[in-house]
């Protein structure tokens, strides 16, 4: 044993003695020459205008004949990646698809191919990428005009000539579904429905409504609404006739047409907030003057025992069927009383419930009242943990309000329990969490405008979450030009009173519906 320890001690000193002795050979060492690569972290640019991008190079020296240079972008889909130049600065017309992109800048030694790189996240937009979208009643005809965010730019009648002439125009609304991503936008007007493409508003004949109709009988449904949560999508057609379509459990086509015997308002209340598996869409019977309900599970014959899907009132969701109905007793939607004014949704949350609330106006000859539902998931008749189908947020008599039975335009915020109503050119503010509401003059515009539109945006994406509290406010004046203010909502926390308008646009033919056209990373799938 003490033999091989004294080898081992031997022939490890060997090695060291190797290991140490001096290096004679005959070589040349080069430095190398380190390359730092400045230049933005991120880059936009515009569709068919000029991206210029010059970053600084630091180097000990740079003859850039002994380099090679790049520059290439990969799209966020991942598909092929494309070369926009091979020179040291970026000067190139841009061509291509709007979107996402990493820019990749290359840099390579000609000699020894060492290289050097640096990126940057790229959008590419149009014009039409981002701004305002205004849908016009020019001399009955449907007209969309757009600011452009992009460019600080107001251009006028943008909808596509393929299109042909549409009149009565409606609404115009965006459905941020990875489904639908081509073409989001839904255009309604009294002539019909169709979609328009997130690529500069283009259109195809495929993009009518008549093309997601299951039914043979309804291809030639006119909408007066599309309403979504979910997988859940609701029309209600100008007849008051309803027709629902499941994009989970289906093909993403609408059903024929509900089997009621009777007509709902142009209206659809749904949960804005929570998109829910089977969720509820609040309609109203205009024949008996009630609420009822349509969902997907009232297609089942294990529920009614009938083999046509039918839609059933409110009350009945609870106290004949039992779906969980949240403070049932604390309220009274008193039937074959009123007429349903206005009924919109909102993000506001006041039981921290993950539901939004839906107000609804409603009104008979001597009485004005709002109240305030969270529409839940119809799985809750199934599993506790859904929750509430229906819970019944607020009541409140507005009779007193200033001339709310004149009003002509109505919005709730998804910031505070308030509601803004217009008449003529004033728009009134009432605080619906006090004991009895009563109305405050918020905004007065001027003598010869009137509002034509009253309503809060929800914007459908992260980074612009705070802008969906701005008042929207569209008028018209005297010479039927539309006029366009946005109202900041973070400001006074909804109160208006004594504010400037953050961005007032004109230039527009009479306002009938506004939305924002955002620039989308954000999906709901």
């Amino acid at each position: 044993m003490r033999l091989n320890k004294i080898f081992f001690i031997l022939f490890t000193t060997a090695l060291a003695l190797v290991g140490c002795s001096p290096d004679t050979g005959n070589y040349t060492y080069t430095e190398l020459n380190d390359i730092e690569i400045a230049m933005p972290a991120r880059l936009s640019a515009v569709l068919h205008e000029t991206l210029d991008v010059e970053p600084r190079l630091s180097a000990r020296s740079l003859d850039e004949r002994d380099y090679t240079f790049e520059w290439k972008v990969y799209p966020a889909d991942n598909s092929a990646p494309t070369v926009l130049a091979t020179s040291r600065d970026l000067h190139v017309d841009v061509t291509l698809p709007t979107g996402a992109y990493t820019l990749v800048y290359t840099i390579t030694e000609r000699e020894g191919g060492f290289f050097y790189r640096a990126t940057a996240d790229l959008q590419v937009n149009t014009p039409f990428s981002a701004g305002w979208l205004v849908l016009c009643d020019d001399a009955g005809r449907a007209r969309l005009d757009m600011y452009s965010d992009i460019k600080q730019k107001l251009y006028t009648d943008i909808l596509p000539p393929a299109l042909g002439s549409m009149n009565g125009p409606l609404s115009i609304s965006y459905v941020n579904q990875y489904s639908i991503q081509e073409s989001p936008f839904y255009l309604v007007t009294e002539d019909g429905t169709t979609r328009l493409s997130s690529n500069d508003f283009a259109w195809k004949e495929e993009y009518r409504i008549s093309y997601e109709m299951g039914d043979e009988a309804s291809r030639n449904v006119v909408p007066a609404l599309v309403a979504v949560n979910g997988p859940g999508k609701v029309i209600v057609d100008n007849a008051g006739g309803v027709y629902y379509c499941n994009n989970i459990m289906g093909d993403g086509l609408y059903n024929k047409k509900r089997s009621n015997n009777f007509a709902v308002a142009p209206f659809v209340g749904y949960d804005l907030l929570t998109p829910h598996f089977i969720p509820v869409f609040l309609l109203y019977n205009q024949n008996t003057k009630n609420f009822v309900v349509c969902a997907e599970m009232f297609s089942n014959t294990d529920l009614l025992g009938v083999t046509t899907p039918v839609d059933v009132s409110l009350k009945a969701m609870y106290t004949v069927y039992g779906f969980p109905f949240g403070n049932y007793s604390l309220f009274s939607i008193p039937d074959r009383t009123y007429d349903l004014r206005w009924m919109g949704n909102t993000t506001y949350d006041p039981m921290n419930m993950g539901v939004g609330t839906t107000y609804a106006v409603m009104s008979s000859a001597s009485k004005t009242m709002v109240y305030g539902l969270a529409l839940g998931d119809m799985m809750g008749l199934r599993d506790e943990k859904y929750g509430n189908t229906v819970t019944l947020v607020m009541q409140a008599d507005l009779t007193a309000c200033t001339d709310i039975a004149k009003a002509r335009g109505f919005a709730f915020s998804s910031l505070k329990n308030m509601m803004y109503y217009a008449v003529d050119n004033k728009i009134y503010r009432v605080n619906l969490s006090q004991t009895n509401p009563t109305a405050e003059l918020d905004i007065v515009l001027p003598d010869g405008e009137y509002v034509s539109c009253l309503k809060f945006y929800h914007f459908t994406q992260g980074v612009n979450a705070s802008r969906s509290h701005n008042l929207i406010v569209g008028s018209v004046n005297n010479d039927d030009v539309g006029i366009l203010r946005i109202y900041d909502g973070w400001a006074q926390e909804g109160v208006f009173k004594g504010q400037e308008p953050m961005q007032k646009l004109s230039g527009f033919a009479p306002i009938k519906d506004v939305i924002y056209r955002e620039i989308i990373s954000e999906w709901d799938i």
